[in-house]
């Protein structure tokens, strides 16, 4: 995780993906190859569920699993979402069994629409074109719209998939094989696109050997399908996937700072990097010994508000970049304080302050008791525990600890006001 997401290679997991992606790898695997199946992986923005599908296949078994990976995100136009999946379905039919390849192309013909695009997929399946190429083929070729159109309409479509299902299961039972249909970023869709891609799983694509593995955000997918009239969205859901897998994020922040921060500056003599060192180990170890004013537990009340916020892998890596940019400057601009470990924790806590609310990282924040005065803006629970231990820390509010903070709120918020007073008095 050294700043790149998703992670594509287990030697990279310091989360212990690992240990559920070969649970769950073995799970498909065992599977039989004769029924469809479909999972989910369930996690918010951010949690590792593009990693995790990448976990997965790193372990799927290559002569049990044929693998295709389908981000309907990627496709620019909205329209051909159905035409690109059974296309890339398609491809991993193996081509020894034309039966099973003929049958698939043909009830993926019937359920296509419209004509035209019937056209651009018989082009791109029979010669092997990519859909994108085939569009200017197949209006170039207008005369194939009458003959697939001709095609399509001579066999129900009941006919057509009990056909693809007994060609796939004699092709299935024959190679020991299944193809694996990976889809990420589906919560990202617009509603009825989400809903289009859950059709096509449970009725559409319900074929012996095919087993789908769909990683989304559930509570977005559910608001989605609220919006489309869908009155029960965690029970259709349970009607999808037979099973379903959580990515977790919690409890793990302790971790993150260990592998991806401490380990970066533990041999460092400077400064810079000591004090970032004990203060990781004052707010996010909660070492008793550094706790300093009347804060006492209240550095494991801070601590698990900084958990909130910081321990989805995602949202952690954009804290640790902005840390490692930011901090040497930082530091340097730390106005001297009476006492030196709390002037550090204090700026420490408004670093952080400032890097999750900078709306309400500004001078008047120094002032502390305007958190509480506008009834109308409800304060985040972060910013009043940022500004509570800061004053427990300094044991209680003072014109030198005002002071302090507002000095290094115009350090960080650099008004230009601010800059033009320190340029004057040059």
């Amino acid at each position: 995780m050294d700043g790149y997401l998703p992670l594509t290679s287990i030697e990279s997991d310091k989360l212990h993906f690992s240990t559920k992606a070969k649970e769950i790898a073995k799970f498909i695997e065992v599977v039989p190859n004769n029924i469809p199946y479909a999972i989910s992986i369930n996690g918010s923005w951010g949690a590792g569920k593009s990693t995790m599908l990448n976990f997965i296949e790193e372990e799927l078994n290559t002569g049990i699993c044929k693998v295709v990976r389908f981000n309907p995100w990627m496709i620019n136009n909205r329209e051909e979402l159905i035409l690109y999946l059974f296309e890339e379905i398609y491809d991993c039919i193996d081509k020894g069994y034309t039966n099973a390849k003929e049958k698939f192309k043909s009830y993926a013909l019937k359920i296509s629409s419209p004509l035209a695009k019937l056209t651009t997929l018989a082009v791109s399946m029979s010669q092997g074109v990519p859909a994108p190429v085939a569009n200017p083929v197949a209006n170039a070729v207008g005369d194939i719209v009458k003959e697939t159109g001709e095609a399509i309409f001579n066999k129900p479509l009941s006919k057509r998939k009990k056909e693809v299902i007994d060609e796939l299961e004699m092709m299935f039972v024959a190679n020991g094989q299944k193809i694996v249909i990976m889809i990420d970023e589906v919560d990202r869709l617009f509603p009825e696109e989400i809903v289009n891609i859950f059709q096509l799983i449970k009725s559409t694509l319900d074929l012996p050997g095919l087993f789908f593995v769909v990683a989304m955000d559930e509570i977005a997918v559910c608001d989605a399908l609220e919006s489309k009239g869908i009155k029960n969205p965690f029970i259709y859901l349970q009607k999808i996937f037979q099973k379903k897998y959580i990515v977790n994020t919690q409890y793990q922040l302790q971790t993150l700072f260990e592998e991806f921060i401490n380990k970066e500056i533990k041999e460092s003599s400077d400064t810079k990097n000591q004090d970032l060192k004990y203060l990781l180990d004052t707010f996010i170890e909660t070492n008793v010994d550094n706790r300093l004013g009347t804060a006492d537990n209240n550095y494991v009340s801070m601590y698990n508000i900084i958990r909130e916020h910081l321990e989805n892998p995602r949202a952690f890596v954009n804290f640790k970049d902005f840390l490692f940019e930011k901090w040497e400057q930082y530091h340097s601009g730390i106005p001297e304080y009476r006492d030196r470990n709390v002037g550090l924790q204090v700026a420490f806590v408004v670093l952080l302050n400032f890097y999750l609310y900078p709306h309400y990282s500004n001078p008047r924040f120094a002032g502390f008791h305007y958190l509480y005065q506008d009834e109308q803006n409800s304060i985040p629970s972060f910013v009043v525990q940022a500004s509570t231990i800061i004053q427990q820390i300094n044991g209680g509010v003072s014109f030198e600890l005002n002071a302090f903070v507002k000095e290094i709120m115009y350090n960080l918020q650099k008004y230009p006001d601010y800059i033009k007073s320190v340029k004057e008095k040059v």
